[in-house]
């Protein structure tokens, strides 16, 4: 998704601790490459869930909010192309 700096991670488990990690990591990768981070991740025998900055979509500071259920990426997609529609088309 244009505008989207994004890292899947899957785990055997996701402990708080692993989770802050994963989402530093996706931080970093996108503050490198200019771009939005969102980290989906999953434990095994667990659903999908997502981290993204909630500021995204609020004039806000950028906390950092979860959301987790069978249409997390639904979610996250109608997030995405909003942005994407406002930033308007990719220039080549």
């Amino acid at each position: 998704m244009p505008g989207w700096s994004v890292e899947v991670k899957r785990h055997a488990s996701a402990k708080r601790a692993d989770i802050r990690t994963w989402w530093e990591q996706a931080e970093a990768q996108a503050k490198s490459s200019g771009l939005l981070p969102v980290l989906f991740f999953r434990a095994n025998r667990d659903e999908w869930r997502a981290v993204w900055p909630v500021g995204t979509l609020v004039e806000a500071d950028p906390w950092t909010g979860t959301m987790d259920g069978r249409r997390i990426l639904s979610a996250w997609s109608t997030i995405a192309r909003e942005i994407a529609a406002a930033m308007g088309p990719p220039i080549s």
